[in-house]
């Protein structure tokens, strides 16, 4: 296993929402030559479900959810500055 830690202070908050802080970005990340966009999107608990705390990435993160996880389990989360954060990684072309 590869463990790579981002520190707190090298996310940048998402200025496009009404609360900057539920969507975080990281710096360009790049794995065998794969650029990767990284973001951290915040979610909270109900009922035992993951809701994210953007009311923009409502829908995302259901879908994200049906479409890549197969185990009926939440995602795993990473807390940033004391709030809980779900990690997505996109590859794209710098």
């Amino acid at each position: 296993m590869i463990s790579i830690d981002i520190p707190d202070s090298a996310w940048q908050a998402n200025d496009g929402l009404a609360d900057p802080r539920s969507r975080l970005i990281a710096p360009e990340i790049v794995i065998n030559g794969c650029s990767l966009h990284l973001e951290a999107w915040e979610v909270r608990t109900v009922d035992d479900l993951q809701v994210p705390t953007a009311a923009e990435d409502e829908g995302d993160l259901d879908a994200l959810y049906n479409a890549v996880n197969g185990t009926g389990r939440p995602f795993s989360t990473v807390q940033i500055a004391g709030r809980e954060y779900v990690l997505l990684a996109t590859p794209y072309n710098a």
